[in-house]
């Protein structure tokens, strides 16, 4: 596994915040990548390396009950987990009072759900392609006892390579423990099999 990277700004011990590590690392720019219900996402660049591109996600906690810090925690653990190039590749967190910053490496393209609408349906050949590639990164996610429980077309990116990468996280749980087993039903139901719902 990889160097733990979990919310660091509180064990650099050099008494900057989160925003001021952030911008310290990260040069961010004024482009919305995407907006959710707790925070947003901005497009960002390495100040050590301009090539490299970044999706910064930024939380302000006020929004943030203590249920939802808590799975943010559980995702960020998760996230730490990963490794794999059909995983979408998480570099680090850093939090304070006000904020979290979580920064994940910047996948150009679009989601396979758009893709698909704009290319109406793969040749049997590409479509095996995918899934083959799909299923190598969900093989690596269940290898780490991870389960990831929200696997769609809308959370995997086609890279500007036509790569699949599996994105989101946020309903996923540390399942290392094989003997309990996870009753919530979550996901979307419009996805899930007829006798969950």
């Amino acid at each position: 596994m990889r160097e733990n990277k979990l919310l660091n700004v509180n064990t650099h011990g050099r008494g900057r915040t989160a925003t001021e590590e952030v911008l310290r690392l990260y040069i961010v720019h004024d482009y919305l990548l995407g907006a959710g219900a707790f925070g947003r996402v901005y497009l960002a660049e390495s100040k050590m390396n301009k090539s490299a591109k970044y999706a910064i996600k930024i939380m302000p906690l006020k929004r943030v009950n203590d249920e939802t810090k808590a799975q943010l925690r559980e995702e960020l653990v998760v996230l730490n987990k990963l490794d794999h190039p059909y995983v979408a590749k998480y570099e680090q967190a850093f939090e304070d009072e006000k904020y979290i910053y979580i920064v994940m490496t910047h996948i150009t393209g679009q989601v396979l759900f758009k893709e698909l609408e704009e290319v109406g349906r793969y040749s049997e050949a590409d479509a095996a392609r995918l899934f083959f590639k799909i299923l190598q990164g969900l093989s690596h996610i269940h290898s780490v006892g991870i389960v990831h429980r929200d696997v769609k077309p809308e959370n995997i990116m086609i890279d500007e390579n036509s790569e699949p990468i599996i994105i989101d996280f946020g309903l996923s749980k540390d399942h290392n423990d094989k003997t309990s087993v996870l009753t919530s039903v979550v996901g979307s139901k419009i996805y899930m099999a007829p006798e969950i719902v």
